[in-house]
């Protein structure tokens, strides 16, 4: 929560576009949610006899479904796009905002750190925001009112099969936090491992010439192998829980389908639910489960963007040791001379570089 509250001060400056995105997906969900009424009817209408009032209603009908399919075209197109073009905003600015604070850090900082890792974090875990902000809180957002709206609107229509088709929700949701837990971790050794590719690659680019003076291609090779092997074997473990989670999520969703399909049909027999209420029913069903199906890509695609977000904020959050004292001017041309006597200097204490080094310069 505490790095979600991070990230969010990060977007505020562009809540305009995240506004106008969030109520454009909220428009849409009311669209989804208003469709398969209008199909329920329509079928009412069927089942009952085509009679030419049935008919003149049945083209009123077919005439709000094409408004509403325009209009979530429409409401689809401001919300993706503004989505999209606030993230990739937020995106190019803590690029710029990060390669700024790498730069103003102390050499101590770079002692020990690889171009190609610093590289990583500035291009690849920053990338990670759009991910965030154009795709997981948008879907998010949409889920909850759609589950939310879905399950208001089969109360109305059945109490005992909406409150049945509840019965696999608690089990989704607790093998969904059992996974997030599980899962977290591999992609963040797998950003780390992408890290650490670019930057031996980067190096040994920068090297060619010595490692081909000195015949060390073979070495080098299965150097940038042995990285590339971290990262595989990160990824197919997330996978591999992936392809255990994903249709374990397809089978407790289709349950509540095929409850829906037993019950209701029970319900129809003793007369207590129509058959055009049934066919709503399962119209309603697929907006219901279409979320919580999605619940594992949605889990995959937020670890994996917690798992960039950490790397950066770890960056943003280094302190630095070379500042201006408060009150500080500009020190215009200088003029005069520079001694060092008996300099001694290191950046690892245990590791002098400088020991009683003495010069002028004039």
């Amino acid at each position: 929560m505490k790095l979600l509250w991070r990230l969010g001060r990060e977007a505020i400056r562009y809540k305009g576009l995240y506004v106008i995105a969030i109520l454009a997906t909220l428009a849409l969900t009311f669209v989804n949610l208003a469709a398969p009424r209008v199909l329920s009817g329509m079928t009412a209408l069927v089942a009952e006899g085509v009679t030419r009032e049935a008919l003149r209603q049945i083209g009123l009908f077919t005439l709000t479904l094409c408004v509403l399919y325009l209009m979530r075209v429409l409401f689809r197109f401001l919300s993706n796009y503004l989505a999209h073009k606030a993230a990739w905003s937020l995106v190019e600015d803590m690029r710029i905002r990060v390669y700024d604070k790498i730069q103003s850090l102390s050499m101590r900082y770079f002692h020990d750190k690889q171009t190609g890792d610093l590289m990583s974090r500035v291009i690849n875990d920053t990338a990670t925001f759009e991910l965030l902000y154009a795709h997981i809180i948008p879907e998010s957002i949409t889920n909850v009112v759609t589950v939310t709206g879905v399950m208001i609107i089969l109360l109305t229509i059945n109490v005992k099969l909406a409150l049945l088709t509840c019965i696999p929700i608690p089990f989704i949701l607790l093998s969904g936090v059992i996974f997030a837990k599980k899962i977290r971790p591999n992609f963040r050794e797998a950003q780390q491992a992408v890290a650490g590719i670019n930057a031996k690659i980067q190096d040994n680019f920068s090297g060619i010439h010595e490692i081909q003076s000195f015949s060390q291609e073979e070495n080098e090779a299965q150097a940038v192998a042995s990285r590339v092997g971290v990262f595989t074997k990160a990824m197919l473990h997330a996978l591999k829980l992936s392809s255990f989670f994903h249709p374990s999520v397809e089978f407790l969703s289709a349950a509540g389908t095929i409850i829906v399909v037993g019950f209701g049909g029970l319900l129809a027999f003793w007369g207590e639910i129509s058959v055009s209420d049934i066919v709503a029913f399962l119209l309603y069903l697929s907006l219901f489960y279409a979320p919580v199906s999605g619940l594992a890509k949605l889990l995959e695609d937020m670890q994996q963007a917690f798992a960039g977000a950490e790397r950066v904020m770890a960056v943003m959050d280094q302190e630095q040791e070379i500042r201006d004292e408060p009150g500080a001017k500009a020190a215009g041309r200088l003029q005069g001379a520079i001694e060092f006597k008996n300099v001694c200097f290191a950046y690892d204490e245990a590791v002098p570089i400088l020991k009683d080094v003495s010069f002028q310069c004039k």
